[in-house]
């Protein structure tokens, strides 16, 4: 065999171990980084956690009246729709993700709490979270030059919410 064809399939051999132990060690420190890694729900878990109807199926003819939504009370902003869901005991939880001109914030009502889970700021906005009460809480996005504000609160037995876009 010619001296040439021996160095190149030595060369072959040697990039393709070299490349076969960068890989594995490149998916070592991938997998340490998301180590929580689950596989998707299956159909049935999926149909399991489904929210459930508590109350009596609808009469022929009638229509069940709508879950309330978060009424925006000063509002310059459409006012989102929020998904709703029982907990395990029973109580009524709903999850908003609202919106202004400098940031966006997810909001979870219950009857006993409203938390913020997350704030995501526009370019140029820092976000500020108040939790004024168990049940009332206010965010404020503050930019060059301008706040814009949400609050968001339990009253009457339903979430209300309160967006802010004209602050100075």
């Amino acid at each position: 065999m010619p001296r040439a064809v021996r160095l190149t399939l030595l060369w072959l051999g040697t990039t393709a171990l070299a490349v076969t132990v960068s890989w594995f060690g490149v998916r070592l420190v991938l997998y340490a980084a998301v180590p929580d890694r689950s596989n998707p729900p299956s159909a049935r878990e999926l149909k399991d956690s489904a929210p459930r109807s508590t109350g009596p199926p609808p009469a022929a003819g009638k229509t069940r009246s709508p879950t309330p939504r978060p009424t925006a009370e000063t509002s310059n902003a459409a006012t989102p729709t929020p998904q709703t869901w029982e907990d395990e005991n029973g109580q009524l939880n709903y999850l908003s993700t609202v919106s202004t001109t400098g940031g966006w914030a997810k909001i979870q009502w219950t009857s006993e709490r409203v938390i913020v889970i997350d704030t995501y700021p526009e370019t140029g906005y820092t976000p500020q979270v108040k939790q004024l009460s168990p049940t009332r809480v206010q965010i404020q996005f503050t930019g060059p030059g301008k706040t814009t504000a949400i609050a968001a609160w339990w009253d009457d037995d339903e979430p209300q919410l309160d967006i802010d876009n004209d602050g100075g």
